[in-house]
């Protein structure tokens, strides 16, 4: 069948050939560029020696005309270099998509984006089991978010230990919109990526901290400059009352002038308050205008699209609360601010009427619907974010199908299932089928025959599932599922725990989550059970355990060494047997990690050591080689 995480011809083919064509665009830019440069130094010199030359001809209106031209031909090659610099950087931008994009379809590390060390969440019944977090992890393959925001959502949803439905469905379907939106994708990369390198040095420092701008909002603090305005407005009216009336001879120039004095001292008095708010509002709009360009980007995109995702880019096109309209109305309160730089237009104005005290007025309304919309805009965009980071996974593999979830307490059924960490050519699939909840699997099998990595291809594929986006698989159907492993156990020094005792205390945690009362069942991965006690002690305590797991409301799998443990599915009709098995070719044992039922018929621990050179007892003959082929996978 084909490989589901195999580009279609068309995807490759774009993939391969859009860092080539941008290349060529760059080298377009780059010549435009050295020609305004040279322009640009030509119209400098040739206004200089012009201005000199008519200065000493005294050919005054030549020389005016020189240097109007002159700066005004300099100013807009100025303005050209700028615009082509902006290309230069977007074309470098989409490059850089564009190869990430490659790197993910290929599970080549090497050319995703790094994210910042974190460590695992502690006491999480999955993420180091499941490699969810980490430098080679499922997080960092969706990564596309440029806001440490919007990063964090994806991780929630990844990381999520009871998924609900109802969320899951609206999700799921906002991918199912977003998967063929690559223009959308793009144009919200790109406007992120430029946004985010304003707010710092370099693009490889990692997500920008978009929630920053709220906290510059929220630290604001309130003010009332109404009252000041509605006495002055009544002192600036007075003035002018007196002012005709003295104009026409009716009473004495005295009034108006005490008057004027009054209004100008009870201006004065509240002056601090209103250049407070002045700075202020330069600060506001100074954090806010950088978001102008991204949610313009969104305000364009949002009426020509369809159904989810115009209800989700709402906040975004409704003409009352958009944020252009808003950052618009705080743009016209900043510019009006700057009336100040002309103190003669300043002072005259305000003779009439306090025109600041309006300003600052018109600037503590709006504060509070800032306020309101801000993190609503903010929050629509991290959930884009994240939804986008999900979309575009499903969009670079476009054979692979959406999860069919349900709520209820269903068996699993999956086929042709993948490891979603593993490069297409190292990948062998599997089919694998539960009938119902209270089931298990016991697989058996030698080392490095691929027991670990069938356990994590479950587990991965159901946390893709409940996330929202395709799995690696042809057909996935699963009820909900508390995912709990025991896969990857540590001993911790610090915490004097040894090996067994840490996997005796995971073990317990699983244990409890399936007791649980809860309408979830559990998807159980427990790889290696006991491996860290002797012999007797680990078959006792595994048969014990394994019985325990089956008839609860629980489903999973339990990998072991111990052929032994096979015999629990004679007395146990809610258990199964399956097992991994190796070929000795030539000397060299092959694997062809294909999953078959029933017990392991070989062992390979002795041959091991023998091949590394190590002293074993005689062994026994080598079974032949089965006659059909395997395909190698590097994962053991």
């Amino acid at each position: 069948m084909q490989d589901l995480l195999k580009p279609s011809a068309s995807l490759e083919r774009y993939l391969r050939t859009a860092p080539r064509r941008i290349e060529g665009l760059q080298a377009q830019l780059q010549a435009a560029s050295r020609r305004l440069s040279f322009w640009r130094v030509g119209v400098f010199l040739a206004t200089l020696i012009l201005t000199i030359l008519w200065s000493e001809l005294r050919l005054y209106p030549a020389l005016w005309l020189s240097l109007l031209g002159g700066s005004g031909g300099f100013i807009w090659l100025v303005r050209q270099h700028q615009a082509v610099r902006r290309q230069q950087v977007r074309a470098a931008r989409a490059k850089q998509l564009r190869q990430a994009d490659w790197g993910r379809l290929q599970r080549d590390w090497s050319q995703i984006p790094v994210l910042p060390p974190e460590d695992s969440p502690g006491g999480h019944p999955f993420a180091s089991d499941l490699d969810i977090t980490g430098p080679h992890s499922l997080l960092r393959l969706l990564h596309t978010c440029l806001t440490v925001e919007g990063g964090e959502r994806l991780k929630a949803w990844l990381l999520q230990r009871e998924p609900d439905v109802a969320a899951l469905q609206q999700r799921q379907q906002l991918v199912k919109a977003l998967r063929n939106e690559r223009p959308l994708r793009d144009a919200l990369q790109l406007a992120l990526a430029e946004l985010a390198a304003t707010y710092r040095q370099s693009v490889q420092q990692g997500p920008w901290r978009s929630a920053e701008i709220l906290e510059v909002l929220q630290q604001l603090p309130q003010r009332r400059p109404l009252t000041g305005l509605i006495s002055l407005s009544a002192l600036a009216l007075l003035n002018l009352g007196l002012f005709t009336g003295a104009t026409f001879g009716l009473i004495g120039n005295r009034a108006w002038q005490l008057s004027l004095l009054v209004y100008v001292f009870a201006f004065w008095l509240q002056r601090g308050v209103i250049q407070q708010l002045f700075a202020e509002s330069q600060h506001l709009h100074y954090a806010l205008q950088r978001l102008q360009q991204l949610f313009g980007v969104l305000e364009r995109l949002a009426p020509s699209r369809r159904e989810p995702l115009r209800t989700a880019l709402a906040p975004f096109s409704d003409p009352q609360t958009r944020p252009s309209q808003r950052l618009k109305t705080l743009g016209q309160i900043v510019a009006a601010t700057g009336l100040q730089g002309n103190l003669l237009l300043w002072a005259a104005l305000h003779l009439i009427w306090p025109f600041d005290f309006y300003t600052a007025w018109r600037l503590e309304r709006l504060k509070p619907q800032l306020q309101q919309d801000l993190p609503r805009w903010l929050n629509n965009l991290w959930e884009l974010e994240a939804l986008s980071a999900l979309a575009h996974y499903a969009w670079l593999h476009p054979a692979a199908p959406f999860a069919e979830l349900s709520s209820g307490h269903s068996g699993l059924q999956v086929q042709d299932l993948g490891h979603p960490l593993l490069p297409p050519d190292q990948k062998v699939r599997n089919s694998f089928a539960l009938q119902q909840t209270g089931e298990g699997v016991l697989i058996t099998g030698s080392n490095m025959a691929g027991k670990s990595t069938f356990l994590k291809s479950l587990g991965l594929n159901q946390v893709l599932a409940q996330a929202g986006t395709v799995v690696d698989a042809s057909s996935y159907r699963a009820p909900l599922l508390r995912v709990v492993c025991c896969i990857r156990v540590s001993d911790s020094i610090n915490d004097g725990l040894s090996y067994f005792y840490a996997e005796v205390t995971r073990l317990k945690v699983l244990l409890q989550a399936i007791e649980a009362d809860h309408p979830l069942p559990v998807l159980f991965l427990v790889d290696e059970i006991f491996k860290g006690t002797n012999n007797r002690e680990r078959l006792l305590g595994s048969r014990a355990y394994i019985q325990a797991l089956t008839g609860k409301n629980a489903l999973g799998g339990v990998s072991t060494h111990d052929l032994e443990l096979v015999q629990l599915a004679d007395s146990n009709p809610l258990l199964q047997n399956y097992h991994f098995r190796e070929q000795i070719v030539d000397g060299q044992m092959v694997f062809d990690y294909t999953l078959r039922p029933g017990p392991c018929p070989t062992t390979n621990a002795l041959r091991i050591m023998a091949l590394a050179g190590l002293p074993v007892p005689d062994l026994p003959p080598e079974p032949p080689a089965e006659t059909e082929a395997g395909t190698q996978s590097s994962e053991a």
